[in-house]
């Protein structure tokens, strides 16, 4: 039976297809043209992930669930609700996002969905005011509680991953998360480029300065995501950290 690997995230770990679907001119004047614009340059069936090349070099079942907009508290309700799944050997690549994104249980249909609270969707929060909604932004990006939140969140994923004997990694977009880990001294090697990784501003500069391109870059239309070249390009930098440093693979 093949192994998995499995990819936990927001937009920066969401299938680039899947995300393709949500680019309409509502949500964009410009950024609409991406997918055709993709298309025409690369062919519909090159437009992959990291996680997909990386599932066809090692031979695994591909189960991403990065999602645009997901907050920490999705990404961590997702490794929850699919753990019991998670088998040895398996790998698994959790991406942790911005610290400003919270959930309510807002959605009538669906008293189970956590609805991401971001600072671009808070008109639909109709029974929160703007100012408390920018004040509760403010704390989670200035208080240093939400960070050690997201820490203790790891301590349990590396206990299950132990316990399971299932590879772990992890990055994350936001700045002041790998920030904090470097200046605390909690960097180990389920970090990606935790050998590297301190001598950049972030994982997102780590990435450009290595030559993961944007879909700006890639189409002239402004969008800060990682191009088709770009996950190529994140890939091979992904799979020769892991193959360097894990000879399991």
């Amino acid at each position: 039976m093949k192994n998995n690997l499995w990819s936990f995230g927001c937009s920066f770990t969401e299938s680039m297809k899947e995300r393709m679907k949500w680019y309409l001119p509502q949500f964009g004047p410009e950024t609409y043209k991406i997918p055709n614009v993709l298309e025409k340059m690369y062919g519909k069936e090159n437009i992959k992930n990291y996680q997909d090349y990386l599932s066809e070099d090692w031979n695994l079942n591909n189960l991403n669930f990065g999602k645009g907009g997901n907050s920490n508290y999705h990404v961590f309700n997702d490794i929850c609700n699919n753990c019991q799944s998670i088998n040895e050997n398996d790998i698994v690549i959790l991406e942790w996002t911005m610290l400003q994104r919270h959930g309510f249980p807002i959605d009538v249909h669906d008293p189970n969905n956590l609805v991401s609270c971001r600072a671009d969707n808070y008109k639909q929060f109709e029974d929160l005011s703007e100012k408390s909604l920018s004040t509760i932004t403010f704390y989670r990006e200035n208080k240093v509680y939400y960070i050690n939140e997201i820490l203790g969140y790891i301590n349990i994923i590396r206990e299950l991953s132990k316990l399971k004997k299932f590879k772990l990694f992890m990055w994350t977009i936001e700045d002041k998360i790998i920030n904090h880990v470097i200046e605390n001294n909690l960097l180990s090697d389920d970090w990606l480029f935790h050998d590297e990784i301190t001598s950049y501003k972030s994982y997102i500069d780590f990435f450009k300065k290595n030559g993961v391109s944007t879909l700006t870059e890639e189409t002239g239309y402004v969008d800060k995501h990682f191009g088709v070249q770009g996950h190529k390009r994140q890939y091979e930098l992904i799979k020769k950290y892991i193959d360097e440093n894990f000879s399991y693979r």
